[in-house]
């Protein structure tokens, strides 16, 4: 996987804050991501087009934040938006148009799939909201691309 990390947050994830975020959370975190963010913690990869299902080049604009401070902590994008989410589906990353990737713990806790959460059919219903787009967060990686390729 060719992906640079942009804009990483001067202020590292430690893997205490991580570890609160589970105990919330209620789950364990992929290691694979757990690697990812405490390397690149608030980052921007630089490859952040991916397809799921019929969509074409969506966007994968940041990972979201273990900072309680920050405005996108993990904890609090979950409480504004849990009205319209799924039990079981946990944000971990943003795109521009106000939509998150997500981890779906709800078929298998120990390996949970990457989906997308789309706010506006989520509105409506919860369910039809969500879309399979990996197997996990590595695969997700691999599946970025520039859409300019």
């Amino acid at each position: 996987m060719n992906i640079e990390w942009l804009f990483c947050s001067e202020q590292e994830a430690t893997l205490k804050e991580v570890v609160e975020v589970e105990k919330k959370f209620g789950v364990k975190f992929p290691m694979d991501y757990i690697d990812c963010i405490l390397e690149n913690h608030e980052g921007y990869p630089s490859r952040n087009a991916f397809d799921y299902g019929k969509v074409k080049g969506a966007a994968f604009n940041h990972l979201l934040s273990f900072n309680q401070q920050e405005i996108d902590y993990l904890v609090q994008v979950r409480e504004n938006i849990k009205d319209r989410l799924v039990d079981g589906v946990y944000p971990f990353a943003d795109t521009p148009g106000g939509d998150y990737l997500c981890f779906d713990y709800r078929t298998n806790e120990a390996n949970p799939c990457i989906v997308y959460w789309d706010h506006e059919l989520a509105h409506e219903d919860p369910e039809k909201g969500l879309f399979f787009v990996a197997n996990t967060f590595t695969e997700l990686l691999s599946k970025l691309y520039n859409d300019e390729e």
